[in-house]
């Protein structure tokens, strides 16, 4: 804990054990998530240097916490020593909410900021494209699983 991060699990609420530490993505879902993105178009995302670019699809370890990241040591480290594609503070809630209920879930995250010192000013301005990408790759993997 020297770098002021505490890692630790999560406390389920119900039998007041802690979770594990990785919940690993369920293949079925994981699959047909990667699966489908690859055919998505998504629409274009303005840089911070005012170029469009296309958004990308990337498979990987989400960390989350219960504080907004915003310094980019903190950041290294996390990838550093948990592989951390990327971090966020919701996905935990909902994995621990669908493990008490027996509910298999996939997290997937648009990423609006890179966790740095632009880290609000960032949010502000991509929270909206980045949310409807999400979404894009939600509720295509949500129609193709009722099926």
């Amino acid at each position: 804990m020297a770098d002021g991060i505490r890692r630790r699990g999560m406390r389920n609420a119900v039998t007041g054990n802690l979770d594990p530490l990785l919940v690993p993505a369920p293949e079925t879902l994981l699959s047909l998530a990667t699966s489908l993105s690859q055919g998505l178009k998504l629409p274009p995302v303005a840089a911070p240097n005012g170029e469009q670019r296309t958004p990308q699809v990337v498979e990987g370890v989400i960390v989350t916490g219960d504080v907004f990241m915003a310094d980019v040591a903190r950041r290294a480290e996390l990838r550093r020593s948990l592989g951390a594609t990327a971090i966020e503070m919701e996905g935990a809630a909902v994995i621990q909410t669908c493990r008490q209920f027996n509910v298999s879930c996939l997290v997937i995250r648009s990423i609006t900021d890179r966790a740095d010192g632009q880290a609000a000013t960032s949010d502000e301005q991509f929270v909206a494209t980045e949310s409807e990408n999400a979404a894009a790759v939600v509720a295509a993997t949500i129609a193709r699983q009722a099926r």
